[in-house]
């Protein structure tokens, strides 16, 4: 009897041995993910005048993302991802009878990742790349009764850099919350701060 038990317990420690191995979180393969968070826009000597003429605005933005990891070693990881995103608020800028206001819109980005796991449930990685946006410029200037603008509309390019960090609720599921900055001309800037969850299958 003494036996059997020893044998049935050592059984069923091997099975849930396996089976939390099978089920450990890895942070690999396909995956696509959905973000919510805050976006600083920044405009820099957008208008004429002494010292500088700029401005900040901060405002909400949903991004949502597809990629795919896979294992350099037990704790390494490497990976590549695409994601699209709201743009923000505009941002104003206004200096004496003189006016810009910037509308950031649709963005694109596509980064290589490389990331290190303290432990199975967690993953910390920094990520770098190329972003894209959408956006749309105001320059107004007065002059007694009369007000000129000027409206230009284009797609700004830029590097992009950030870090972030994933925690694994399961082994397919998994919180993320990531920082990331692009400088798309020497006006205008972007920096974000996001967190979402990310699905793997």
């Amino acid at each position: 009897m003494k036996r059997a038990f020893l044998g049935i317990s050592i059984g069923l420690l091997a099975a849930g041995t396996a089976s939390a191995q099978t089920e450990s979180p890895t942070f690999t393969g396909p995956r696509v993910g959905a973000s919510i968070g805050l976006n600083k826009g920044a405009d820099k000597n957008v208008l004429p005048g002494p010292g500088e003429t700029g401005s900040r605005k901060k405002g909400v933005i949903v991004r949502g993302t597809v990629g795919y990891d896979v294992p350099l070693s037990e704790k390494l990881i490497v990976g590549a991802e695409i994601g699209a995103a709201t743009g923000g608020r505009d941002i104003v800028t206004k200096n004496g009878t003189s006016g810009y206001r910037t509308d950031p819109g649709f963005t694109l980005d596509a980064s290589g990742r490389l990331g290190v796991k303290p432990s199975e449930q967690l993953l910390l990685f920094g990520k770098a790349g190329w972003a894209m946006q959408r956006v749309t410029t105001d320059r107004t200037s007065r002059s007694g009764a009369a007000t000129a603008t000027v409206t230009t509309k284009g797609t700004e390019h830029g590097f992009l850099w950030g870090a972030g960090a994933e925690y694994a609720l399961t082994p397919r599921t998994s919180l993320r919350a990531d920082f990331d900055r692009v400088k798309f001309n020497e006006h205008y800037s972007r920096s974000r701060i996001l967190g979402g969850v990310s699905f793997r299958f």
